[in-house]
């Protein structure tokens, strides 16, 4: 039987959110926020779909409105099919966020999922 440590399962998760973040799915998400560049700089820009600010292709991320890996869940519990499949959603479940923003939402998720262990093992 094969046998993957805990690291390496860890890396090809992320090895999988990176192929996403790069697939036509993802791309279709971020051309759909693209905005009309102005200034001398030119350049993609994108509106974040929280705070509203206009920012450059380097500074912003396509999120999951509901999360990849449920709160109350870590992405080892998920099937490969799952993970595939919560990634490759809906596009209503798909917004462009500005970096600020995608950091932000991500720190209230955790603290969620910090709490949900928690009260798991009380």
């Amino acid at each position: 039987m094969l046998r993957i440590s805990p690291k390496d399962l860890g890396v090809i998760y992320g090895a999988i959110r990176r192929a996403y973040s790069q697939s036509a799915h993802a791309r279709k998400i971020r051309s759909e926020a693209r905005v009309k560049a102005t200034g001398p700089r030119g350049g993609k820009r994108f509106k974040c779909a929280a705070c509203g600010a206009v920012k450059g292709a380097g500074s912003i991320n396509v999120d999951h409105i509901d999360p990849v890996v449920p709160v109350g869940q870590h992405h080892s519990t998920l099937s490969w099919d799952q993970l595939i499949a919560r990634l490759w959603c809906k596009e209503e479940n798909l917004q462009v966020l500005c970096t600020d923003c995608h950091k932000k939402k991500s720190k209230e998720e955790a603290a969620l999922r910090k709490k949900a262990r928690a009260n798991r093992t009380k």
